[in-house]
């Protein structure tokens, strides 16, 4: 019985030293976002505040992400045109980011995906998403792998702004707004670097 407890013991501790939390380096860090219009489209970038990832024996585990929402910028313009189009997207009509100065994602669930090939996704990742206060749960593919003593993992988030009460020239709400429609879908590409 004592050899039963010790090996239950030592299998447990082995777990334990197997699981690590690496914290996310904003610097090494990348968030874009890509958001399409009628005419057109608008891309951008945005900074990660804080974060961290749970990396075990067989990889990816865990992620908690805080998104800076006052870093926003517009990527796809300059000049006077592009600090109007940013401080709109700081407003109530969008982000409204006076009130909430930040984004946060959390998973609840990661999968590793069978026979995934070197260099594609090979997690599904599910967790809450919470913009301007208002969380709503979110899945995607994931690529995550050790580089070096680095853990980094990238994606294709895709969400719809609505769920967040984003509405402006939404065709969802607005129908007759035509060409000045924008589209729901919000696309966020992410390569995160954690040490």
């Amino acid at each position: 019985m004592k050899m039963i407890a010790l090996g239950l013991l030592l299998a447990a501790t082995t777990s334990l030293h197997a699981q690590s939390t690496r914290t996310v380096d904003p610097t090494a860090s990348k968030f874009l976002w890509t958001g399409k219009k009628v005419t057109g489209e608008h891309t951008g970038g945005l900074t990660v505040k804080s974060g961290t990832v749970g990396w075990g024996a067989n990889g990816l585990t865990a992620a908690d992400i805080t998104i800076d929402m006052r870093s926003i910028t517009c990527t796809d313009m300059s000049g006077g045109g592009a600090e109007r189009f940013v401080a709109h997207l700081h407003s109530a009509d969008f982000f409204d980011t006076e009130k909430h100065p930040t984004a946060h994602f959390v998973t609840t669930q990661v999968e590793p995906i069978a026979g995934a090939k070197p260099g594609q996704p090979n997690y599904k990742v599910t967790g809450d998403l919470t913009i301007k206060g208002i969380t709503k749960p979110v899945t995607f593919d994931a690529l995550a792998w050790q580089d070096g003593a680095n853990m980094r993992a990238a994606a294709n988030l895709v969400f719809d702004r609505t769920a967040y009460d984003i509405r402006y020239r939404s065709v969802t709400f607005f129908q007759e707004i035509g060409d000045k429609a924008i589209e729901n879908d919000v696309a966020l590409t992410f390569d995160l670097t954690a040490k």
